[in-house]
């Protein structure tokens, strides 16, 4: 029955799971080769087992297993103080050397590609974009290692990840055959294309981006949050972030989040005029809506296909302030009136996003980190920013989020689901053996277990994760 079940688990669920994932060893001619593992393991597993269950004699892997058990079990039983402080000994060590470890949200892993983020100054028209990310292109197609690449720039609105035309999106594929290790391709990546005037950019992988922005809603595996009223005082505090971590070892990709100033049209209405001449400034709003931003009217159908008819200004009178103030508004009572009779129209500048987050205005410092693990990276950052921490205006104030944030709270779920899983461990062995002291023991091997599993990421030159700590 348990060899069924394992055949059954062996050659449907695995397979199935394989083909969810899209994993590379599915590919023909894999499912041959899974028919033979799968026979091969088989008859190894019946070859390895107690064949003759006639005359009871074991097999001869569990004599080999049973000859280790029973050498282990008399030499304790004979010796039991040196090894019982060998084991003390060794669980010291392994905890001391949890607490020298470096700590990651997840274990790193390639996925045989990245995602280049290349910002540019908000209001960057669509030309201007395409045009600087294909000076982008060029650099990265002259790198050893890039296989293909494909440029996405902006978003639409409806997009879940809603981008301006001046954000553009960049994945690459590497070359596997060419070489040249991943780090020393991200390395001369982020060199070339920093040299492009202009822009800043970001190098991440592409589900760890989304990792990234789905814990926090920040792309990057850092976000540091600051919170305030004055766009212009978190614009200068930011900035001066910016400068103190810039040189904080490890730090990759820092950028300052883009809320800066934009040239924009100011349309003031005078209430008094408005009453004067029966208007709302429901309806000039509307009115001015219409004319900048344009509103759906009808359908054009050609063919078999759809399209919005949109009606708006001409571009020419959308720009030019003296031309929008000599738009006409129909009144209640008859007749028209100039649009500058009941309103000032200038050119001013404003923020070109406002982003706020639990009711309050805030902007975020990002950054990667490469070379280094995540904690000691932040660890070093806060050093660093405690000072402009501590000369905050009042009502100003910091907050740590991305991988980090979510790596803290991770471990302290973890370990609370520890202690409750020993809990209920110790109170499921009591209810079955009757006695503390055996329950204590068979409890005493996890300690023995995380030795084990201590050395395992000190061999592999791991970090602590949230995966390791399970």
């Amino acid at each position: 029955m348990a060899l069924g079940m394992s055949a059954l688990v062996f050659y449907w669920v695995l397979p199935r799971l394989a083909k969810l994932f899209e994993l590379p060893w599915l590919s023909p001619p894999a499912p041959q080769l899974w028919t033979i593992a799968g026979t091969a393991l088989a008859w190894l597993a019946i070859w390895l087992a107690d064949r003759s269950s006639e005359d009871e004699h074991d097999g001869p892997l569990l004599r080999v297993l049973k000859w280790i058990a029973g050498f282990a079990i008399r030499l304790s039983v004979r010796h039991p103080w040196p090894i019982l402080g060998s084991v003390t000994a060794a669980v010291a060590v392994s905890i001391f050397v949890v607490t020298q470890l470096g700590v990651d949200f997840l274990p790193p892993f390639n996925e045989g590609s990245v995602q280049v983020n290349v910002l540019l100054p908000p209001g960057t028209s669509l030309a201007t974009s395409n045009r600087i990310a294909g000076m982008v292109d060029e650099r990265i197609s002259q790198i050893e290692g890039v296989i293909a690449f494909g440029r996405r720039t902006g978003r639409a609105e409806l997009d879940e990840h809603a981008e301006g035309v001046n954000v553009s999106e960049i994945i690459i594929s590497f070359d596997s055959n060419s070489g040249r290790s991943r780090e020393a391709i991200l390395e001369e990546l982020r060199e070339e294309l920093t040299q492009v005037p202009g822009v800043v950019i970001s190098v991440e992988q592409p589900l760890a981006h989304l990792i990234s922005h789905m814990l926090s809603g920040v792309k990057a595996q850092v976000g540091i949050k600051l919170y305030g009223d004055d766009l212009n005082i978190l614009r200068q505090k930011a900035n001066e972030m910016k400068a103190a971590m810039a040189d904080v070892p490890g730090v990759e990709d820092l950028m300052v989040e883009q809320q800066i100033e934009i040239p924009q049209l100011l349309i003031k209405l005078d209430r008094v005029r408005l009453a004067q001449h029966g208007l709302t400034s429901n309806y000039v709003n509307e009115f001015v809506e219409t004319a900048m931003n344009g509103r759906i009217v009808s359908e054009v159908v050609v063919g078999e296909r759809k399209f919005d008819l949109l009606v708006r200004l001409d571009d020419k009178f959308r720009q030019d302030p003296s031309l929008m103030r000599r738009l006409s508004l129909n009144l209640p009572s008859g007749g028209r009136i100039p649009l500058e009779d009941v309103a000032s129209i200038r050119r001013d500048s404003g923020p070109n996003t406002i982003n706020r987050e639990n009711v309050r205005r805030r902007i975020v410092i990002q950054c990667n980190t490469a070379g280094r693990d995540l904690s000691s990276v932040v660890t070093d950052i806060q050093k660093r920013l405690d000072p402009i921490q501590k000369s905050l205006p009042a009502g100003y104030f910091i907050e740590y989020g991305g991988q980090f944030q979510a790596q803290r709270e991770s471990t302290r779920v973890i370990g609370l689901l520890s202690l409750i899983s020993l809990a209920a461990m110790f109170l499921a062995l009591y209810t079955l053996f009757r006695s503390t002291n055996l329950a204590l023991q068979v409890l005493s091997a996890l300690p023995m277990a995380a030795i084990g599993a201590v050395t395992a990421l000190v061999v592999t030159g791991q970090s602590l994760t949230v995966a390791s700590m399970v």
